[in-house]
């Protein structure tokens, strides 16, 4: 009997070892502008399912090498350069980034490299470009798809005059414009105010726009901008005549869960959580796709074969063991994602050997996870 079992033993171990590790290139932005800090977690869930699926990528192992882009784009190219000249190993695609201006600079390049890039959060409208982006695949809508509900839900109000504030980036500028041509088609009149966080004397940009706001009658607002400068933005509005009830903010619906009334630790801002919530009372977000809470009726099952409630509860058990990880609404897009590069791949595993240079299969693999239809999270 001893004997038995350790053959059978010696075999299991031969047939893991026999495995090959194919790598991902990963980056995402784990603080700045806009973070999420939850990406590792839903990452490990995600390859622990895949990995452990014996009709999934049976002959490999798929693993990840994550690095920080800070939400910054010369970051994220830095981090892309390193990984295309790490000669010890070869990447099969690129994961990330989560914020629409990193994710730009980096698909831009990385298709010279043969490298398929699959993004889980990065919304901006101009990333639909496929001549500019030709192996770029997003697992969340664009967030121009949000520009017809916000337009409907203004003229069911009767709001005839509106305020729109862009952070001078194109995630923001170019969903604006997508606004801006239904308000024109309406008749809707609108106006428009830059702010650069970039440039010089942010508080006076912010105090000047809000200054023309007020001076111009406009009580309907809508703010294109990442949550931080949105709570900057609010903090300088407490010194200013525009409060609520009688102005309407409308904000992105994808800042975190519970944003203005989190601690604030940025320059110039001198508000506390209770004032940040209090000015933006009764104000709106409107989001590209289901939020995380909607995705699925009880018990139906994933791709991964287990049911979403499952899923949430295996994601839980990760977070209680990384404090500083939270639940977002990015979570499910990010283990669809990694379903989404799985999936591919092994789509082409009898027509070509995934250790090669991806450029041999760019072409196949982008058109592989294209044409996927399956239940995510």
């Amino acid at each position: 009997m001893r004997t038995v079992l350790l053959l059978v033993s010696l075999y299991v171990l031969a047939v893991f070892c026999d495995k090959k590790d194919l790598y991902i290139a990963g980056i995402y932005p784990a603080n700045g502008s806009w973070s999420a800090p939850d990406i590792p977690t839903s990452i490990r869930l995600a390859l622990e399912h895949i990995n452990a699926n014996d009709e999934v990528l049976p002959d490999y192992n798929l693993k990840i090498e994550l690095e920080n882009s800070q939400c910054k784009n010369t970051i994220g190219l830095t981090k892309l350069f390193h990984f295309i000249k790490n000669t010890n190993r070869t990447y099969v695609s690129l994961f990330g980034d989560g914020c629409s201006v990193v994710t730009g600079a980096v698909a831009e390049i990385s298709h010279m490299y043969g490298l398929v890039a699959v993004a889980f959060a990065s919304t901006s409208p101009s990333l639909g470009n496929t001549d500019r982006y030709p192996t770029l695949i997003r697992s969340r809508p664009s967030e121009s798809s949000t520009s017809p509900a916000k337009l409907h839900f203004i003229k069911e109000n009767g709001w005839k005059r509106i305020a729109i504030i862009n952070q001078l980036e194109d995630l923001f500028v170019s969903t604006s414009h997508e606004l801006q041509k239904l308000l024109n088609e309406e008749s809707i009149h609108y106006r428009i105010e830059i702010i650069d966080p970039k440039g010089p004397d942010l508080m006076d940009q912010l105090q000047e726009a809000l200054a023309i706001i007020e001076k111009e009658g406009y009580r309907i607002i809508v703010a294109n901008m990442y949550q931080t400068l949105a709570v900057q933005l609010l903090c300088t509005m407490k010194s200013s005549g525009l409060r609520p009830p009688s102005v309407t903010w409308i904000f992105p619906g994808w800042y975190t869960d519970g944003w203005y009334d989190t601690p604030i630790n940025l320059p110039n801002t001198t508000c506390t959580p209770e004032e940040i919530k209090e000015l933006s009372d009764g104000s709106l977000a409107f989001y590209a796709g289901p939020r995380f809470q909607d995705f699925h009726t009880e018990g139906s099952e994933t791709i991964s074969g287990f049911t979403a409630d499952e899923l949430l509860t295996m994601y839980m058990k990760g977070v209680e063991e990384s404090p500083d990880t939270t639940l977002s609404i990015e979570t499910a897009y990010v283990y669809d994602s990694m379903w989404m590069i799985a999936l591919g791949l092994n789509n082409l595993t009898s027509s070509y050997n995934l250790t090669q240079h991806p450029s041999n299969y760019a072409s196949e693999l982008y058109d592989s996870i294209t044409s996927l239809r399956f239940i995510g999270w």
